[in-house]
């Protein structure tokens, strides 16, 4: 092998191992998050369901700026409830949609909102507690009875 054949073959080498170094971080799995809350509530006033394919876990906290949640409810998640959310997902759709909708938890009327992360995306939708937004309607209200019926059956640390 004389040296240019040497020179190329080293040269593809440390070109081989540099592009292993850089490989792309591993997917991040698809997560949902339904949350409610009210600003000026006394005490409970706020509730944050997170779906994953496995777990779905209720974070309850006293007030709006808790960073702590004062009860924690996991379980594993209802393969229909997944296949549910995961039809009713439609990227092309969540991407048009704005960050805010309405006035929410203006006058204590209260917020919700979803969020939808996956591979370093994500987007949060927030909107006034109760109101439907007609483009993402199907994800919109399977993450709120996901959340609701989640909520009516945690024990509250009561």
């Amino acid at each position: 092998m004389n040296f240019a054949q040497r020179f190329l073959v080293i040269s593809l080498m440390m070109v081989l191992v540099t592009c292993s170094m850089w490989e792309d971080e591993p997917d991040t799995p698809l997560t949902f998050e339904s949350g409610q809350q009210f600003g000026l509530c006394v005490s409970r006033c706020k509730f944050v369901a997170t779906i994953t394919q496995t777990n779905s876990s209720l974070n309850g906290y006293e007030s709006v700026s808790s960073s702590e949640p004062y009860f924690t409810d996991t379980s594993p998640t209802e393969q229909s409830a997944w296949d549910t959310l995961v039809d009713r997902l439609d990227w092309s759709e969540l991407d048009t949609m704005q960050a805010v909708y309405g006035c929410p938890d203006c006058a204590d009327g209260g917020a919700e909102w979803i969020k939808v992360t996956q591979n370093g995306r994500n987007k949060r939708i927030t909107f006034e507690y109760g109101d439907t937004l007609a483009a993402i309607a199907p994800l919109q209200l399977a993450l709120r009875n996901l959340r609701e019926s989640m909520l009516g059956t945690a024990e509250l640390g009561e």
